[in-house]
């Protein structure tokens, strides 16, 4: 008894001719995109530095006037004669 074989050859062709260099200029991309959004959203507008809660706006100490100390001595203004 005889075995028939039927043989064929596959044969694949790259059409795009350099598409592994637009895959990886696209990664490098992609990559670099993440890494912005990281920092984005680490040290961006959205962080929290301050710690704490609260708002978004940080504190601000209120302005206060200094106020007159009292003398040891009552001030006399000469009246006017």
């Amino acid at each position: 008894m005889t075995q028939q074989r039927d043989s064929s050859t596959v044969v694949v062709s790259d059409r795009n001719g350099g598409g592994n260099g637009t895959n990886i200029a696209l990664a490098v991309i992609a990559i670099i995109a993440v890494i912005v959004l990281l920092w984005w959203l680490a040290f961006g507008p959205g962080s929290n530095n301050g710690g704490g809660g609260g708002g978004g706006n940080p504190s601000v100490p209120a302005s206060v006037e200094p106020s007159a100390e009292p003398s040891a001595e009552p001030s006399v203004e000469p009246s006017p004669s």
